[in-house]
């Protein structure tokens, strides 16, 4: 729950140009650095969900989205690939070879 109440003070200051439903996205390509301890997701749904959920102040959803894995939260700063963003949101490839999306504001 600790996690889940830092997560949501994190995001709100980024929510102002969060919702990405009519955003322009663009290719792009450049590395940067996903921070500690900030939330990523899988699908521009979950994201979605996500953003709404810190909105709403939902903290069991929030909670969900976490444990079931489709977000996380980064343990440590993690080198990405950025491919595409819009505004708001990037979507980014990990040394893993994954694929993610999360706020453009939690890259440094």
């Amino acid at each position: 729950m600790g996690k889940t109440v830092g997560l949501v003070i994190m995001m709100l200051s980024a929510l102002a140009m969060a919702d990405s439903a009519e955003a322009q996205w663009r290719e792009v390509n450049y590395t940067g650095t996903l921070r500690a301890n900030m939330p990523y997701c899988g699908s521009q749904r979950d994201l979605d969900k996500m953003v709404d959920y810190v909105i709403d102040g939902d903290d069991r959803q929030l909670n969900r989205l976490i444990e079931t894995g489709k977000c996380r939260v980064s343990a440590r700063d993690l080198r990405v690939s950025v491919f595409q963003q819009n505004e708001s949101q990037i979507t980014f490839l990990t040394p893993s070879g994954n694929v993610f999306r999360t706020l453009r504001s939690f890259l440094k």
